[in-house]
């Protein structure tokens, strides 16, 4: 990309995508706990695990994309900087 102020600014936007992506993990991880019994692990409701799962499925999908898409901007950039 030939702006590097707009380069910049899309690398700054996706590092607060990231880090919304880390309190989202968190979130998952607590909704995780709270769906599972304290009896042997199992889940108290079985529809809501199904949806939870896909949502936590979805939600790792978007952190590892984010973290291509960042390092991917950021690695450019530096390319572009060298250049």
């Amino acid at each position: 990309m030939e702006n590097k102020r707009a380069i910049n600014e899309i690398i700054e936007q996706a590092k607060k995508i990231e880090d919304n992506n880390w309190n989202n993990l968190e979130c998952v991880t607590s909704i995780d706990l709270l769906l599972t019994s304290e009896d042997y692990s199992s889940t108290k409701d079985n529809t809501l695990e199904k949806n939870f799962i896909k949502l936590k499925e979805k939600i790792e999908d978007v952190n590892s994309l984010t973290k291509s898409l960042l390092s991917k901007l950021v690695k450019d950039n530096e390319h572009e900087s060298i250049h």
